[in-house]
């Protein structure tokens, strides 16, 4: 089953049949909101719009109204002017300064590297498609503003894990809280809400464990070399877990995936789109509209290496490594999904965990 996880957008997003309509070179996109970026501006690639509104903010040193939103506003091209708080806040962190080089050519040492210019979809015309892109970025900002639901909704269960005895039942006895979790992020989604049932009980119930895994990340830090994870409020050895039966197996595989996640330094909605790239997987089993999943995955990979070349400074590395650690999240839920699963619950003598919350979660939510 892994080995249909080398479909033909981990090795190039974007198909044959689309290759027409998009640009043959690329795009560099503007650092601040993903357009396409005009030039180098005030030290850093940047489209006209946030060229314009970094020099009207410093020219007339303008103070914005502070952001309501605690956790900030995600600066697309479709959002750009709704905050602009944060927006010059954006630029700032970006490295726009008035400083640098107003207009002119490229320092050496920035210049991009062709592996990360991204192709933006393209009318007849040769110019970018405005409708495509304003959808992309649309479904960006729902994948985001879903990420950020289901972790505020997400219940407390730390109270649960006070040690390594019963692992598996503690575990077992959580696992509708993931479940729960990883349901409220992807029917967030419009383009998951839009398939068919049967096709959002598939993704789900296969997805379950990665998506517990990757919306975790947030709650986990490294420590002295052990792996702390506030949200079960365990400060975690791989050694101690690897003989704790399944839930032991799954956890001490998730270490291995934390400490590589953490190591790329993520933003919210790369590990946001990240998260829905696993939940958007065709290759799934009893899976009906493979075509339908595989348009969204599509568009969500390659909105994902946007972002990636986007927040880490033309790093065109960041996103293969996270194909490959979709691999390795299967190898670790392939191992260990079943089983759990099968495992009874407490005072059940029928469906076990299985029958209760992965057949019909679905139609209750």
């Amino acid at each position: 089953m892994l080995a249909t996880l080398t479909r033909p957008y981990l090795m190039d997003h974007t198909q044959a049949k689309e290759k027409s309509r998009l640009a043959p070179v690329g795009h560099m996109l503007c650092r601040v909101c993903g357009d396409k970026a005009s030039g180098y501006h005030y030290g850093v690639f940047a489209c006209e719009g946030c060229k314009g509104f970094f020099r009207r903010s410093v020219k007339h040193k303008i103070e914005y109204k502070p952001c309501e939103n605690s956790q900030g506003c995600l600066i697309m091209r479709i959002s750009r002017n709704r905050c602009q708080y944060c927006r010059l806040k954006k630029c700032i962190e970006v490295g726009m300064s008035h400083d640098a080089v107003r207009l002119g050519r490229c320092p050496k040492k920035d210049r991009p590297r062709i592996s990360t210019r991204i192709s933006l979809p393209q009318c007849e015309n040769g110019l970018v498609d405005i409708e495509v892109q304003s959808r992309t970025e649309q479904m960006v900002l729902n994948i985001h503003q879903a990420f950020k639901n289901s972790r505020s909704k997400s219940r407390q269960i730390g109270y649960m894990f006070q040690s390594l005895q019963n692992l598996n039942k503690t575990y077992l006895e959580c696992l509708p809280t993931f479940v729960c979790d990883v349901t409220t992020f992807a029917r967030g989604i419009p383009q998951f809400r839009a398939l068919a049932v049967e096709d959002q009980c598939a993704l789900l119930k296969s997805g379950l464990l990665e998506g517990s895994i990757v919306q975790q990340l947030p709650d986990v830090d490294i420590i002295d070399g052990k792996i702390v994870n506030k949200k079960l409020s365990l400060c975690m050895g791989k050694d101690a877990l690897l003989h704790q039966g399944p839930a032991g197996g799954v956890l001490a595989g998730s270490c291995d995936i934390w400490i590589k996640l953490k190591a790329l330094n993520l933003t919210d909605v790369e590990l946001a789109l990240f998260f829905g790239l696993l939940i958007f997987s065709p290759d799934r089993g009893g899976i009906l509209n493979r075509y339908a999943i595989e348009r969204v995955e599509n568009d969500i990979s390659l909105a994902l290496k946007t972002q990636t070349v986007i927040n880490h400074d033309s790093d065109s590395s960041i996103f293969p490594k996270l194909i490959h650690l979709l691999v390795d999240l299967r190898e670790v839920t392939t191992l260990y999904l079943e089983k759990l699963l099968d495992s009874p619950l407490e005072n059940d003598t029928n469906q076990g965990l299985k029958g209760h919350y992965i057949n019909n979660f679905t139609i209750n939510t």
